[in-house]
Parts: structure tokens; sequence; C-alpha cells
């Protein structure tokens, strides 16, 4: 809900759900917007990530109201860990045959590599 100023009341906005795998990690966020002609939330869209040893996938999906299922991602962002650090980020797009490929990519500088930090005791 969200306070309006002008008539001084809480308004509907949005929902979200959380989903987590065992390891307490999200796998999942679902969105659903207010409706005020129907006065009921209604799916937006939702957030999937999918996880790996080296990196994790973030793929966020539309709601198709026509066909009462989840849209097939257009986009997705693919995060690569290394030594415990971000080291890179991969931004994908689908092509006309349905298959993923990179249209940018971005390096992480690890802001700890390089300098000596003292043990703590």
């Amino acid at each position: 809900y969200v306070f309006d100023q002008n008539n001084e009341v809480l308004t509907p906005k949005m929902t979200c759900d959380f989903n987590y795998d065992e390891q307490g990690r999200l796998t999942e966020k679902t969105v659903c917007r207010w409706d005020c002609f129907d006065m009921q939330y209604k799916l937006d869209y939702k957030l999937s990530m999918t996880y790996a040893d080296d990196h994790y996938e973030l793929a966020r999906c539309e709601w198709d109201v026509c066909n009462n299922t989840w849209k097939d991602s257009e986009e997705k962002i693919i995060y690569h860990l290394g030594n415990g650090h971000l080291q890179s980020v991969n931004f994908l797009r689908k092509d006309q045959f349905g298959d993923y490929h990179s249209v940018d990519h971005l390096d992480v500088l690890d802001p700890f590599e390089g300098l000596l930090l003292a043990d703590i005791k």
C-alpha cells in the first residue's frame, strides 16, 4: 500500500511473493499489480534466479493475460563468480530463432585484489 497524500488514504499498488531454495537463496519473485477497475491484484511479472557453482542467472518473465501463463523470458543476465566475488556480468537477448546471444558484457574489478589485509585476532 502507498499513502495518497491528496486523499490521505492508503492505496493498494502491488504485492510481491518470494520463493527460496533449501539453501535460503532467492529463486523467484512474483509481482502483482493492483487493478483499480476489477479491484484485485493481477499477475504482472516474475524474476527467476537459477544457481550454478560459478554463476547465477536472472530472467524476467511477463504474464500473458490471453493465454493465462508466463511468457518466455526475452532477456536474461548471467553473473559469473570467481574466488567468492562477482567477476563479470553478461546481458543476453533472444534472437528470432529463440537462442540467447550476448548483447553486452561488464567485467567487475575486485576492490580487494592486491591489497594486504591485516588478520583480525
